[in-house]
């Protein structure tokens, strides 16, 4: 039968393996849970990037943010940082060229990537850089493949460049995906394993590259060869996306299969 209760079965497979990673996401909860709750300190665990991103939220601004931003609490809402980078033009371009230190970069991005979380209008703001010429791809690039990245820096600078691709596609080409995704997953690079995939999956919300970054080497392996005993529930949630998102292309687009549900 071609499909069940209407389902294409690219679309079936898809679900399967959704329901896949959603069992053993369950079983990973358990155990974070155990891991996190059960520590003869009583307190919870954090990880560095948490225990990082908690210190710089109380950190004072560095002196050589953009002008824009001075003044600007890293904690306050969305809307009042969005006024702020529109009150001055060419704000968002400063704001990446002042990731060329390593304290601004932390504050900076962190203050970025909080806003776009809790607002996605504020992806606008992209979307005007990119169409007065903005290099956000270059620039962004850069912090992530720069010697010397920290972790935290390149995870951010990751998340953001891939998110403003996955929300605006058009501003970019077939070759910048390439690269991206050739950076991200070079040996040695600086971003972490979930910032690696944290990118893969926004790149995939974008459905004008989505077929293309499916094929390029170690996307597929990436996403479909998690271990449900060692990698974390969030991890294997950001799994779990990335496959249903791939539900969404036409039957054939997309060479999956079925083979590693074994």
């Amino acid at each position: 039968a071609r499909a069940i209760w209407g389902f294409r079965p690219q679309t079936i497979f898809c679900l399967q393996l959704v329901t896949y990673f959603q069992r053993a996401a369950m079983a990973a909860d358990a155990s974070s849970l155990v891991a996190r709750y059960g520590a003869a300190s009583g307190e919870p665990t954090h990880s560095a990037a948490e225990l990082l991103r908690s210190e710089i939220l109380r950190s004072h601004a560095p002196n050589n943010i953009p002008a824009a931003l001075k003044g600007v609490e890293i904690g306050a809402p969305a809307l009042t940082k969005k006024a702020a980078f529109e009150g001055q033009s060419g704000a968002i371009a400063a704001s990446f060229d002042a990731c060329q230190d390593a304290g601004a970069a932390r504050w900076v991005l962190t203050l970025i990537c909080d806003m776009l979380r809790e607002d996605s209008s504020c992806f606008s703001l992209f979307e005007e850089a990119l169409g007065k010429q903005v290099n956000v791809y270059q620039k962004l690039l850069d912090v992530v493949t720069r010697p010397g990245t920290e972790q935290y820096v390149a995870d951010k600078a990751a998340w953001l460049l891939s998110s403003v691709i996955g929300n605006a596609p058009r501003f970019f080409t077939e070759a910048e995906i390439r690269g991206l995704v050739e950076s991200l997953q070079r040996q040695g690079g600086a971003c972490s394993e979930l910032g690696v995939l944290d990118a893969l999956v926004n790149l995939l919300k974008a459905d004008t590259f989505r077929a293309l970054l499916w094929k390029l080497p170690g996307v597929s392996e990436t996403i479909t060869t998690v271990s449900a005993q060692n990698a974390s529930s969030s991890y294997l949630y950001k799994c779990i996306f990335a496959v249903w998102l791939l539900s969404f292309e036409a039957e054939g687009a997309l060479n999956l299969q079925e083979d590693i549900l074994v």
